[in-house]
């Protein structure tokens, strides 16, 4: 499979998770919240507007938080645990693996091949707008 294949790919199951997503707050708000709340009106239209701002969230939320770690942002919270693991499992200092400093493994991670991530935020983009333009009309 060429690179451009696995990239539309990947970019083809973000927008249907997203569009999955979206049917299945719709449909709940329609099954579960519609019965509860006679008085509002839960039209196609507001379903699919919340249904699509929860998705956009979720993607949004987890992009970011993808990004943040991709750039190192998570590294000495990940460095500590790492180190915790390593004395649970190796209780006696000399079966421990302590050769590695936290500036090796920052060097490490930044040398390895990032994570693509930019789709999972331009498809929470995508589902953000969708949510705010069935919001205004």
């Amino acid at each position: 499979m060429t690179p451009f294949v696995k990239k539309l790919l990947s970019w083809i199951i973000a927008f249907l998770i997203a569009l999955g997503l979206t049917c299945l707050v719709a449909y709940y708000e329609l099954v579960a919240v519609a019965p509860l709340f006679r008085e509002i009106d839960f039209s196609l239209k507001r379903r699919l507007c919340d249904g699509s701002f929860v998705a956009a969230v979720a993607y949004l939320s987890v992009g970011g938080l993808i990004g943040i770690s991709e750039h190192g942002g998570l590294d000495a919270l990940r460095y500590a645990t790492w180190k915790l693991k390593e004395r649970i499992l190796h209780p006696k200092v000399e079966d421990r693996e302590d050769n590695q400093t936290y500036y090796d493994y920052v060097k490490a991670r930044e040398e390895r091949e990032k994570v693509p991530f930019a789709f999972i935020l331009v498809v929470g983009a995508l589902s953000l707008c969708v949510s705010i333009i069935l919001a205004l009309a």
